[in-house]
Formats: structure tokens, sequence, C-alpha cells
């Protein structure tokens, strides 16, 4: 009997050290701009395995070891916490978001965002501050250098003309297929192929929607590159996608922006002239001379024809003008817990280098996320462009 009270009296101590060896903290995560609870928060005891994630309403429970003396709160787009249990029972949180902790995150199809190193595939993102360091009118311009292995070449240098983009070579040797990569804008599948509607259209570089676009809208660029991508869009996307994400308003705050730039263009380079010799051939004056040779001086040729100009005209420099690029965009930005709204007005207007052409293109876009309640949330997005300028025949 007293071997049995001995035995007892051991089971009930070493319950008691195991009852003492964790205690339970309980708290609840939310957001520090609207106090809104945060599901799916990664609740952390460091140095240990124990852990738990917040619940739909932001509360957490967890179990704390012996040598449990830290808790750390980590959730993708917010700032990670620790902080000290010490004698507390009861922790609550408010995380502050951070857009630094977006850079490794893509956005895939349907704007579903995924880490970056959890892809199965290639992709790279291309941010707002990096598409807009040049000022180009046509999005895919902006992309040149910036997507490793992608063939971006522009239609022609005129304004307001389309770019094609190669993410994955030539998959197609049939010269009727694209190899165009499929583009996607806030989930909306768009067709960026070049227009040859009308007689001569081939020889007008066309434009094409990229430049529908306005950069000051993108938020980010991202370049699905491989073979799996295709799982995402299907046969579409085999030749890569270009995935394009739209700014959106945040709750907290209301910003107005306006942004006005100019600027010039000029002949960077062009052909060198004699002007010397006057048109003829082999040697003798010919005011309208087609042969391959050349007449005499200019001063020789202005003692048999008095009316022959004093000097030889540089076609080249006349040809050519001072290009002129404005661009005028104001955004605004701002929402509520329950309200979220983007909305931007852009107009561009260009003129070529080369006399009758031109560009000019109005945009409006709007964004708005309707939060209804914490599981369910709505979004409406609308754009309008009116584009449209004066083309050259390549082939001129």
């Amino acid at each position: 009997m007293k071997r049995k009270s001995i035995l007892i009296l051991f089971g009930f101590l070493l319950f008691a050290n195991l009852a003492f060896a964790q205690k339970v903290i309980k708290g609840k995560v939310t957001d520090v701009a609207d106090g809104n609870p945060i599901p799916g928060v990664s609740v952390l005891v460091n140095g240990t395995a124990a852990g738990t994630t917040s619940l739909s309403d932001g509360n957490y429970t967890i179990n704390i070891p012996a040598n449990g003396t830290t808790l750390t709160f980590k959730y993708l787009g917010y700032v990670t916490q620790e902080i000290a249990i010490g004698n507390k029972t009861e922790i609550n949180v408010s995380l502050s978001s951070s857009s630094q902790t977006l850079e490794g995150v893509v956005v895939t199809a349907l704007g579903i965002t995924r880490e970056k190193k959890a892809l199965a595939y290639s992709a790279q993102t291309v941010t707002a501050q990096e598409l807009n360091v040049n000022k180009q009118t046509n999005v895919l311009n902006a992309l040149q250098g910036k997507v490793a292995g992608a063939q971006i070449s522009s239609t022609g240098g005129a304004p307001g003309q389309g770019s094609s983009i190669r993410i994955r070579g030539i998959n197609s040797i049939d010269p009727n297929r694209s190899n165009e990569p499929l583009f996607v804008i806030d989930g909306i599948l768009i067709d960026n192929s070049t227009s040859t509607f009308g007689s001569g259209a081939e020889l007008r570089n066309m434009s094409n929607r990229a430049t529908d676009v306005n950069p000051e809208d993108i938020e980010t660029i991202n370049v699905l590159k491989g073979g799996a991508a295709t799982a995402l869009y299907g046969l579409r996307g085999s030749n890569g996608v270009v995935v394009i994400t739209t700014k959106k308003g945040k709750s907290g705050k209301f910003d107005v922006n306006f942004s006005s730039t100019y600027g010039i263009e000029n002949i960077n380079k062009k052909p060198e002239i004699q002007k010397t010799y006057t048109a003829g051939i082999l040697g003798a004056y010919v005011p309208i001379g087609l042969g391959p040779a050349f007449g005499p001086t200019v001063a020789e040729a202005k003692l048999i024809d008095p009316t022959h100009p004093d000097e030889i005209f540089d076609n080249y420099e006349r040809a050519y003008r001072t290009g002129h690029q404005t661009r005028n965009v104001l955004t605004l930005s701002g929402g509520t817990e329950k309200v979220n709204v983007f909305s931007s007005f852009g107009y561009t207007d260009q003129e070529g280098m080369l006399p009758f052409t031109s560009f000019k293109s109005y945009n409006g876009r709007l964004n708005t996320d309707f939060k209804i309640s914490d599981k369910f949330k709505t979004s409406v997005n609308m754009s309008f462009t009116k584009s449209g300028g004066d083309r050259y025949n390549a082939d001129r």
C-alpha cells in the first residue's frame, strides 16, 4: 500500500512538472492601418518548433515551451515583429504593411500572388520605378534591357509605333503564327498584335495595344518565361506571359500626384555628303544627272548655268526636325477600411522628327476595391483610351 502511494505521488509530481513546463498565450493580430483582423499570420516561438497561425478573426492560441522567450509574428506584405513573452498571458499585435517584403512576390494568374522562390518556372519582375526611368510612351520599349533574354524591337522610330517582344525565342516557323507572348492586364487578356488592316498598312508601321497602357498606371510587370507557365493560361501562354498589374488605392490616406514631362528628340548621326561637285555624268554638267558619276564643281556649274544654287543642299538634314514629347499625368488614390480607389488621367502629345508624324493619346483609369465583409471582397476596374496620329510609309 505504501509503495502504491509513492507511485501515485510520483505521477502527480510528473504531471505538475509537465503542466508548469508550458504555458498558453492568446492574442489577436490586426492591421495597424485600419484595425481589421489579419488571418493566416505565422506566430512562432523563437528557437523552438512551436508555432501556429491566426484564425479568420485574427485570434490565435499557442503553447509556449519552457525555453520559449520570444514570439515572432510573420505575414507576407507586413513588417515582421518580435515580442518578448515574459510573464504575459495575452499578446495583441498590430502589423504595419511593408512594400519591401513584396519584392519577392510574383503575380501569376487572376491576381494570385506567390513567392518567387516557390515557383516552378522562371519569372522576372519589373517595378514602376524601373519602367518610368526613360519616359517611354510604349511600355514595351520601357522594358528594353530590364528583362533577361527578352528581345524587344520597335516597328519604327515614329511616334506611337508598335513594339514586339520575344521572351522564349521563335517557337514556330510558321510565318502566319505569332511568337509574341500573351498579355494580361489585371486578369484581362489583351491582343498586342500589330494591326495590318487596310491597304499598305504593313508599310505604315501601325501601332499595337501596348501603347494604350499608361506606364504611370503600372504597379509591376511580371514576365513568366518558363514552359510550366503554360499551365496557368494553356496553349496561349506557350510563348510566355506578360502579366501587368495596375496600381490600387490604399486605405488610411489620400494622395494627389501630378507629373509633367517634356523632352526633345534629334537625329544622333546622319550620313555625310560631299558639297564640292554637283550633278552630272563623267564630269559633264547635267542638271538632272541620274548616272553613277559626278559633274563639275559648283563654281564651274554656275558658269554654265547661272541659276545653279550657290551650294549643295544637305537633304538629310533638311528632312528632319526636332521632335517634341509632352506627357501630363494626374493620379488620385486613397480609401477607407471599406473602399479603396485609384484613378488616373493622362495625356501624351508627341511630334516626330519626320514632318507629318505625330501621336496623341488620352488615358483614363479607375480601380475600385470594395470590402463587403471580412470574407468577401470585390473589385471594379475600368479604363478608357483614345489614341492615334499620323504615320509614315516605311518604304519611303
